[in-house]
């Protein structure tokens, strides 16, 4: 069961910058300062489309992530459906959204930055992660494993990042697979502290051993064309990784 502890301190992330005027180079050049949510399943291993030798490219300004993306379209038509997909949540759930324009970074682990598609105001007053998702009908099997409903592990590992950088206890993920307003699935995930606790180790030993020295990591395989590993198994590596790298 997910630990949510209530009681823990919390922090307020800190803004890094005002997005709403950025171009897009801008907004790039910002998010190289350090780990967005979407390069946290690749700096783990997770990623379906890129490894964390492509992050770090990206980084230190060797080679834009863009640049290397397959499907391209795909990307455009997610960031044109964004607010389409966001007003269909709104509609199914009866839960009040905003966005904010900016960028904020986690105040104890500067380089944890998040750009959140959206916020959602719930009903006990508490505030929660909303994440837009599209894909086609073919591929909305991925939100489901063994018969039950899920989120896919990359996608899985953005939302924890958000939530670990916002410190908020919850994320929703809304993904649009047709061209009707019956067409989406609803996921939400709760925050999970032994999870979070294990991804800052490896965002920071990234961060640390590779980006700060210029230091490219392992090359060990290109990104998977599909990832099958459930967070149990991913769990226990890194907890392996762990004790091997503390002795």
């Amino acid at each position: 069961m997910p630990d949510t502890n209530m009681e823990r301190e919390r922090h307020s992330p800190l803004v890094l910058v005002d997005t709403e005027d950025l171009t897009r180079e801008e907004w790039l050049d910002w998010r190289r300062r350090g780990i967005g949510g979407s390069d946290v399943s690749a700096i783990i291993g997770i990623s379906p489309f890129r490894t964390a030798r492509d992050i770090y490219y990206d980084k230190v300004g060797i080679a834009a992530v863009e640049e290397n993306e397959g499907n391209w379209v795909a990307m455009e038509m997610g960031h044109l459906l964004e607010d389409l997909v966001a007003k269909i949540f709104e509609r199914k759930t009866g839960l009040k959204i905003y966005q904010i324009k900016k960028m904020f970074r986690h105040p104890l682990y500067p380089f944890m930055l998040a750009d959140v598609d959206y916020f959602i105001t719930m009903t006990d007053g508490t505030k929660a992660v909303l994440e837009i998702k599209t894909t086609n009908y073919n591929a909305k099997d991925h939100w489901w494993k063994d018969g039950r409903e899920t989120v896919p592990v990359h996608y899985e590992a953005q939302g924890r990042h958000y939530m670990a950088v916002m410190d908020m206890d919850r994320v929703f993920f809304c993904c649009l697979y047709g061209n009707t307003e019956d067409e989406v699935i609803i996921r939400e995930l709760r925050r999970d502290m032994a999870y979070e606790e294990e991804m800052i180790f490896l965002e920071q030993e990234f961060w640390n051993s590779h980006v700060q020295k210029q230091l490219p990591p392992p090359y060990l395989e290109e990104a998977a064309e599909k990832v099958d590993i459930t967070a149990y198994i991913w769990y226990n590596v890194i907890i392996q990784y762990r004790r091997w790298y503390y002795g």
